[in-house]
């Protein structure tokens, strides 16, 4: 049965009392009453937002391109401060969950009635706006007693079906008085109370944010890069609140950028319960930021503002925006998160522009774009010595340049450790630069100690900073500790549920327990993702422990299909003939001469078929060549069968993980 029959009645008012006044409203409103499905009053409500927030922009002349989303013009509404705030609280709502008219399977049916509530509430202000008597204000006004009429309508003579007399104009304003006063007393406490429930806690609702790429309204394109920069401060704003349960990083909600999802789809796939949007536009000096909250559950925009001033207080734009939010979400903040928000990374503006120009193509990761992250980094410095981010900046760039051999490793490293510490000597509390020093300590210097001490410090500062996490996993794995790297893993993927490395690693650690088919799980994760070779080699191997021959060789099938259809039916005759391990010797071969792998990974083959001779020639390979992941061999069970072998030994020692 239908919810939302008194609602469509009060449009029915509505439509009957335009007649004619307002045409293009009137026309919808007469299609939206007549509909029955879901998805019809969905759409067509949307149609009526549509009429009603087009006629508002045309009447104040506010400009936009003929592209532009409905919610765009909302946003530009707002912007311009021509509609109240509560108005386009209920535009948002109702724009937001009317889109599900195109995703039949993805609402619940109970969210058409709060659809044509919003409705009405915009309609009844509409009105007004537009210089129209509202139903309300043709209403009389009713207490409900049985029997009982009573009215400030002088024209009213009835009460208790009695005659009285007409009152005076002295009672009747005392009367209208009183009744007002009234009024407005039970409406403050109306509004109060809906504001509690509105940003009152649902138990059981976790406090995890994911904050949308913002998008940038400035048409400058010097100021191109300032929708991802401000997405990016106002994440590492929230990510120091420790009463919020996660905020996840920026690398898992930039896929959403320019989105056509609706909110819930979204929160879902994030597993989060709040959702974060916003604007910005920069022209010259003069910045406008509008942000609002959404609690992804029932569709409800908890808040939303708009910050203007000066591009020269964007910190205190900033810090106002993190509160607020906090507020919002009744997130207690202690006096050392306050500190932390409250914190002006430099006194230079322009340092700060060329700052965030630096973390915009860091982002970016390849090789041509984080040589240009150096160069804004620099040129920060050059303005403000002192500023501990930018140092910062430097050592993730470093680290992530020697790497992937876009720089000389050993520089590269070098340098990250120096600016690593250079951040800290100046801001002890940055997680991120613990955290790059503590990969250093852990890939390049084999400094065990110092590295876990770095890597933990670095969770704790920051217990949202995805990357830290990782590190820290990865440290743990080599070490031997399963259990927890396993939970520092899992902790990255909360953070950041999509991002393939972390579903690659949580793959590794699979393996290293013996739980193949999880790790098998995980690999094609991470393949979807990004098709690197070697999470095909981890799902061939777990063919493998698991005896799974006949899978393993039609894998294998599928990754020579790339490069060649015709030796299918010899692999089958090889494993007539000697097994899966004859098998594996041809794919090694292959591997070899198509040079699709690496040392450590042509070692691993060969361990899995008990080749320990060769597992350690291959490993001694990779060794000399640098590998970055040479120290893994100390906890990777497909060497166990080495552990004996004075060469594996001397390799651990080497590495300082002798026992």
């Amino acid at each position: 049965m239908q919810n939302w029959t008194t609602e469509i009645q009060e449009l029915k008012n509505y439509y009957k009392s335009l007649s004619g006044k307002i045409a293009a409203l009137e026309k919808e409103l007469e299609r939206l009453i007549k509909v029955e499905d879901e998805i019809g009053v969905l759409v067509s409500s949307r149609r009526c937002l549509e009429v009603i927030v087009t006629d508002i922009c045309e009447k104040e002349t506010i400009g936009f391109s003929e592209t532009i989303a409905l919610k765009g013009k909302i946003d530009k509404l707002r912007k311009e401060k021509k509609v109240p705030s509560h108005i386009i609280s209920s535009m948002l709502n109702l724009n937001t969950i009317s889109t599900y008219g195109a995703h039949p399977k993805e609402f619940d049916s109970r969210q058409v009635r709060t659809v044509l509530i919003n409705l009405i509430t915009i309609i009844e202000w509409y009105l007004s706006y537009k210089g129209e008597e509202s139903l309300s204000s043709k209403k009389k006004s009713v207490i409900d007693h049985p029997g009982e009429l009573i009215t400030t309508d002088p024209e009213q003579k009835y009460l208790k079906g009695e005659a009285t007399k007409k009152p005076s104009r002295l009672k009747i304003w005392k009367i209208a008085t009183y009744f007002s006063a009234i009024i407005i007393i039970v409406l403050g406490i109306l509004y109060l109370i809906n504001k509690t429930e509105r940003i009152k806690d649902i138990p059981g609702l976790e406090k995890s944010i994911a904050v949308l790429p913002f998008e940038n309204w400035s048409s400058d394109k010097e100021y191109a890069h300032i929708g991802d920069a401000m997405t990016d401060e106002l994440i590492l704003q929230l990510q120091y609140i420790e009463d919020f349960d996660r905020v996840l990083s920026r690398t898992s909600t930039l896929q959403y950028k320019d989105h056509k999802k609706p909110i819930p789809i979204i929160a879902e796939e994030l597993g989060v319960s709040y959702i974060i949007e916003g604007s910005i536009q920069r022209k010259h000096e003069n910045v406008s930021i509008t942000v609002q909250v959404i609690r992804a559950i029932n569709e409800d925009h908890i808040w939303a503002e708009e910050y203007t001033g000066k591009w020269k207080d964007i910190f205190t734009i900033q810090d106002k925006i993190a509160k607020q939010v906090a507020e919002e979400l009744k997130a207690v903040l202690s006096p050392k998160e306050v500190e932390q928000i409250n914190k002006i990374p430099t006194e230079n503006i322009e340092a700060y522009n060329l700052y965030l120009r630096g973390r915009f193509f860091w982002h970016r990761r390849t090789e041509k774009d984080l040589n240009k992250s150096i160069d804004y980094f620099n040129q920060a410095l050059a303005l403000d010595s002192t500023y501990a981010l930018a140092y910062a900046g430097l050592a993730d760039t470093y680290f992530i340049m020697g790497w992937y051999r876009w720089y000389p490793k050993k520089e590269a490293y070098s340098k990250a450790k120096k600016y690593a510490l250079k951040a800290l000597s100046i801001n002890k509390s940055i997680s991120g630069a613990h955290a790059t020093l503590g990969a250093v300590y852990t890939y390049h210097e084999w400094n065990w100690k110092d590295a876990e001490e770095e890597l933990k410090l670095a969770v704790t500062l920051n217990p949202n900073d995805a990357p830290a996490h990782m590190y820290y996993s990865e440290l743990l794995n080599i070490l031997g500790k399963n259990t927890e790297a396993r939970k520092q893993i899992d902790m990255a993927l909360k953070l950041n549920p999509h991002f393939f490395i972390y579903h690659g690693l949580s793959a590794a650690y699979y393996l290293n327990n013996a739980e193949y088919k999880l790790a098998i799980e995980e690999s094609l994760k991470a393949y979807e993702v990004q098709n690197r070779y070697y999470y095909m080699i981890d799902i061939l191997i777990c063919y493998i422990k698991l005896a799974m021959n006949e899978k393993a060789i039609d894998h294998i099938k599928g990754i020579i299909s790339i490069n060649a259809n015709n030796d299918h039916e010899m692999l089958d005759k090889i494993y007539q003939k000697s097994g899966i391990e004859g098998v594996i010797y041809w794919f090694i071969d292959w591997n070899l001469l198509n040079e699709t792998t690496d040392s450590y990974t042509i070692a691993t083959l060969y361990a899995s078929i008990g080749d320990s001779e060769k597992a350690i020639i291959y490993l001694k390979k990779y060794m000399e060549t640098d590998g970055n992941l040479i120290s893994w061999i100390n906890n990777d069970h497909h060497f166990n069968l080495l552990k004996t072998d004075p060469r594996f030994q001397a390799m651990l020692k080497e590495m300082k993980l002798e026992e």
